[in-house]
């Protein structure tokens, strides 16, 4: 017994001391891997296991980091429905990949089977100066989590010509700013049915980011929705006020919903209507929420479509506080790889600058390194638009990304079944609080 836990702790020492050396390497301080100092591909494989779709240009990339990569990256795709199955029947027959390349939500739920990277080696200011404010999803008592790679931020798109001919040439860049022209861009007919919406809110069933939506608006509110308690356990904070007289989440549940309610005058969705990224491609819906990763999939459903892009609307003390959802994609190294050492340096190689620019490309996303998201790529006009977006984007230690829709979904159908707010983000909270347990 006391020779296995002098191994566990000699494997962890000299881990420690090649973490060091490449966070030196990262920050630049001594020189490491340069893409073309090695003529051929190293022959040690580390297994990626992602969410990113292998298309011919993702596999491209991979293939051309490889040449210069510490080790011969193989990546895996694993489409949602079928990762997390995979993955825990992999580990429990002791494989499974080296190092995971996915959101936020499965990094947070399946954080008890990552390597948690110390703040001895890795400073917490360090990880804040070079990584976007959504990172710190990542960052917990013992240390970080998870290499970011991408960050994915909530934006609204809107048609173009449904605003001209409304004869608005701007859209708005605040709640209250929306509210001043809702009814120029919501049309209804003589019987007082919606023939135009212009904005899905109110609803769960027919909202394709219904979830991502509250949880921008309490976010914006200033609720974190969790927050880390002096164990360093997760709290749920749905309920709370925060020093204001109306708890943020009651605002912005009421201020969602009130969309969805034929006796408001900001009535513009209901549950009968298509699905809100259907009826936005037909030229029925004027703004349309959805993240930056689905820019080319809106364009490619509809080219003929005059689609344009713009950051979500704020509060009104935009000068000095915006926030939008993002999903933050990042690599976590797998504890029980073969390879620990390796897998790390892997992991840190394909997260340095010249990496991540070749990646990110690729995606068609913003990086999370805040010393690129300063240099938008020109070959997108998109481009500068998302980046701004992703400097800002927040989001939250998500338990269980599946089960919390679900438990979104019951607080909307809730409230617009006419139950007090209270009783139902009493009951969201309580529910939350039995994921994290």
């Amino acid at each position: 017994m006391e020779q296995e836990s002098l191994f566990k702790l000699i494997v962890m020492i000299v881990l420690g001391f090649a973490i060091i050396i490449a966070v030196l390497i990262f920050a630049g301080v001594i020189p490491g891997f340069d893409q073309g100092a090695n003529s051929d591909k190293p022959s040690v494989p580390i297994v990626v296991w992602g969410s990113v779709p292998a298309d011919r240009n993702w596999r491209d990339q991979i293939e051309i980091l490889t040449y210069s990569a510490p080790a011969l990256i193989t990546y895996v795709y694993k489409d949602d429905s079928q990762l997390e199955r995979d993955l825990l029947e992999a580990l429990a027959i002791g494989e499974g990949p080296d190092l995971l390349l996915v959101s936020e939500d499965f990094l947070i739920k399946h954080r008890n089977k990552l390597f948690v990277i110390p703040f001895d080696t890795i400073k917490a200011v360090d990880y804040r100066d070079w990584f976007a404010p959504a990172s710190e999803v990542f960052m917990t008592r013992q240390g970080i989590l998870a290499l970011p790679l991408a960050i994915d931020p909530l934006m609204m798109y809107y048609n173009q010509d449904l605003y001209s001919v409304s004869g608005l040439s701007q859209v708005p860049k605040t709640w209250s700013g929306y509210l001043n022209i809702h009814k120029e861009l919501t049309k209804t007919d003589s019987l007082g049915l919606l023939t135009q919406s212009g904005i899905a809110f109110g609803e769960a069933s027919n909202i394709n980011n219904f979830s991502s939506i509250i949880e921008t608006l309490l976010l914006q509110a200033g609720n974190p929705i969790t927050q880390e308690g002096e164990g360093g356990e997760y709290e749920v904070v749905l309920e709370s006020k925060f020093g204001y007289t109306t708890s943020p989440m009651v605002a912005s549940l009421a201020f969602y919903t009130s969309f969805s309610d034929p006796q408001k005058s900001v009535y513009s969705w209901n549950e009968t209507l298509p699905l809100d990224q259907d009826l936005f491609l037909a030229g029925k819906l004027v703004n349309y929420f959805g993240y930056a990763s689905e820019f080319k999939i809106l364009q490619n459903k509809n080219p003929n479509l005059n689609l344009k892009i713009a950051e979500i609307p704020q509060r009104d003390n935009l000068e000095t506080r915006k926030v939008t959802k993002g999903k933050v994609l990042a690599i976590g190294i797998i504890k029980n790889s073969e390879q620990p050492l390796l897998a790390f340096n892997t992991a840190w190689y394909i997260t340095n600058s010249n990496q991540t620019t070749n990646l990110i490309t690729a995606l068609n996303l913003p990086p999370a390194r805040t010393d690129l998201l300063n240099k938008p790529l020109v070959s997108d006009l998109s481009n500068p638009i998302f980046y701004q977006s992703a400097i800002y984007a927040q989001t939250w230690a998500n338990p269980d990304f599946r089960q919390t829709k679900a438990i979104w979904t019951e607080m909307i159908n809730g409230t617009n079944r006419q139950e007090n707010f209270s009783d139902v983000i009493r009951v969201a909270e309580q529910k939350l609080k039995l994921l994290f347990n």
